[in-house]
């Protein structure tokens, strides 16, 4: 049996379309769009290089991140 190295939990909100995860390691807040595919399906990319970093400075006024935080932090 193949054994995962790292388990990223990831939550999906539907209010913007965005996928958030955690980094831990850096305490960041990661976000990426959910794209659309060909057949009206709603599609998470999951290479490193889609997923940027919520700048808490720009939007933190905006959308409380603090809940998705705490559920993100949460054991899975």
């Amino acid at each position: 049996m193949i054994e995962p190295k790292k388990l990223e939990k990831i939550i999906v909100w539907k209010v913007n379309s965005n996928t958030y995860f955690y980094k831990l390691e850096k305490n960041v807040l990661m976000f990426s769009m959910l794209y659309e595919n060909n057949s009206d399906r709603q599609v998470l990319c999951l290479d490193e290089d889609a997923w940027n970093e919520v700048d808490m400075e720009l939007v933190g006024d905006e959308i409380n991140y603090k809940p998705i935080i705490k559920s993100l932090k949460e054991k899975i």
